[in-house]
């Protein structure tokens, strides 16, 4: 699977975004070469090979698309590209991080003892854990660092 966007904002996958905030110039960039994608795909023969092993388990490292576990935090992809760690846009209502005492504008800089420095890490650190774990995460709020305590569930 191949996804392609213009890139993110900080109202990107919320609510207030709406067409006004399309970038139509990169759409018709990304269109075309999706199109020259698509041609140089059509111009070669493909070869189906089966795969072997175990078929992946979502979430399990194998290539699964999805998380074992679920701490319920939205992060803001528009954020900053300069700045280090996982910016979150929100928490959902009830969920882990919400119950750890987690908001929406904490920047997730340490979860146990790894470093967050962007996005992909705290991905990668969330999908090697399970639910019923407990993990400490570390946030900037304001000027303070502070710690929490969530324990992961399964999602809902």
């Amino acid at each position: 699977m191949l996804h392609f966007f213009t890139g993110a904002h900080s109202d990107y996958h919320k609510p207030s975004d709406d067409a006004a905030l399309l970038n139509y110039d990169g759409l018709h960039e990304v269109a075309a070469f999706v199109g020259d994608v698509a041609n140089a795909l059509t111009a070669r023969p493909l070869t189906f090979v089966a795969a072997t092993g175990p078929a992946p388990t979502a979430g399990d490292g194998t290539g699964g698309s999805s998380f074992r576990s679920y701490l319920g935090t939205v992060p803001d992809y528009g954020q900053d590209e300069n700045l280090k760690g996982t910016l979150l846009s929100a928490v959902a209502p009830g969920g882990p991080a919400a119950k750890a005492g987690l908001l929406g504008g904490d920047l997730i800089v340490r979860v146990d003892s790894m470093d967050i420095r962007n996005i992909y890490d705290y991905t990668h650190v969330l999908k090697t854990r399970k639910p019923g774990e407990v993990i400490t995460i570390t946030v900037v709020r304001g000027n303070e660092r502070k710690e929490f305590q969530a324990t992961l569930t399964a999602r809902p």
